[in-house]
């Protein structure tokens, strides 16, 4: 059907040979008008050379100028709002010892801010690492099996014993 339809209207246009410059058919000039008609044949014509080559400096223009607008929007945003990752700090290298957000806020709350000893802290979140926790894990249940086995010299078990306990802690 719409096979049928194309040919009809096709056969209401008069036949344009490619290449040809009377252009008795606006349709069909519309249709050879393409960056394609530079080619042997029709490159006698800049104009639609110089079109595509202004509309892609345009285009690059504009995405950079919608870039450069989207940096700056989120800059002022950010600046009139607050966010929790405005005020949240990482702390490395805690006492092994210290294991309580209650005992790290009170701290925090008196060393946060120097001369103020009463900095609100909102709460506090104790972030573990995995990596280092998985491979204790996996080093503890090594040296328990080699415990139960009974297959370990004296000194060598009294070092994995050992061992385990730091582990543990």
């Amino acid at each position: 059907q719409d096979a049928a339809l194309l040919a009809e209207a096709c056969a209401e246009l008069p036949d344009v040979r490619y290449g040809e410059t009377d252009r008795t058919s606006l349709f069909t000039w519309k249709i050879w008008l393409t960056p394609g008609n530079l080619g042997p044949n029709q490159g006698d014509n800049e104009t639609p050379l110089v079109f595509y080559l202004v509309a892609v400096v345009a285009l690059c223009f504009a995405t950079m100028g919608m870039s450069n607008f989207l940096q700056y929007t989120e800059f002022k945003v950010d600046e009139k709002v607050r966010m929790p990752c405005d005020f949240a700090i990482l702390v490395t290298g805690l006492p092994k010892e210290v294991t309580s957000e209650r005992e790290i806020a009170k701290f925090f709350e008196e060393h946060a801010v120097q001369g103020q000893h009463d900095t609100k802290v909102t709460s506090v979140v104790i972030g573990w690492n995995m990596a280092s926790a998985n491979a204790k894990q996996r080093e503890l249940a090594r040296l328990r099996k080699q415990v139960e086995k009974g297959d370990l010299a004296e000194e060598d078990l009294a070092n994995a014993k050992k061992r385990i306990a730091e582990l543990r802690d």
